[in-house]
């Protein structure tokens, strides 16, 4: 919780805030999915993985080059019968868990201060069930509410921690990089983010983002 005092000073000074999704304002078990894909397949996880990776179904998946059709079809096909399509959508959604209701409140009170953007790796899957889960707590327009605009990797067509991607949201939304503060959970997305002269804070995965807004 180093940074935590730094982006609560920097953040007063910034005419906007950037925020990641994933481990910063939702909870996420990415282990949870690998592990239930590990056993659903056994000993041939470990080539379905290679496989995945070599073709780079996850990265293109995310950047929209792949449909869900497709990415759920291959990759029932790779596990040579291990996985159904729908098991292949259930397992990839365990990892979305839930987010905590403060988040959604707190950074509702800090956007009637300042534009708060969203940039999360992400797919149309993953964002389908979260709007679904969303509704299901009653959530939904808040989530919606918070954000001056968001922007999902798949949408725009190119993830972090590619300099391009924060070059678009900048282009995108008017600002300068001193204008905005950046808060994420990975180190190699902080370090692409500064490179883009954007100040950028660390978050711990899976933290109470309240005590940072």
């Amino acid at each position: 919780m180093s940074e935590l005092p730094m982006f609560i000073d920097k953040k007063s000074e910034c005419k906007a805030l950037l925020f990641d999704l994933g481990g910063v304002i939702y909870h996420i078990d990415p282990e949870l999915t690998a592990k239930l894909f590990q056993k659903k397949i056994g000993d041939n996880y470990f080539q379905f993985l290679t496989t995945a990776e070599k073709e780079d179904i996850f990265n293109k998946f995310e950047i929209g080059e792949v449909s869900s059709e497709y990415f759920l079809t291959r990759l029932s096909e790779i596990s040579e019968g291990k996985l159904t399509k729908d098991d292949v959508f259930s397992i990839w959604n365990k990892m979305i868990v839930n987010i905590p209701t403060q988040h959604l409140v707190s950074l509702k009170r800090l956007s009637l201060e300042k534009p708060i953007y969203l940039l999360s790796n992400t797919n149309s899957i993953h964002v389908d069930f979260i709007n679904r889960q969303l509704k299901n707590i009653g959530m939904y327009d808040l989530y919606h509410q918070v954000f001056t605009k968001i922007y999902y990797s798949h949408q725009i067509k190119v993830r972090k921690p590619n300099k391009e991607a924060f070059e678009y949201v900048l282009n995108d939304c008017g600002l300068k990089p001193q204008e905005i503060c950046f808060l994420d959970d990975k180190q190699e997305n902080i370090d692409s983010a500064k490179k883009a002269k954007i100040d950028s804070f660390l978050f711990p995965f899976n933290g109470d983002l309240t005590k940072w807004i």
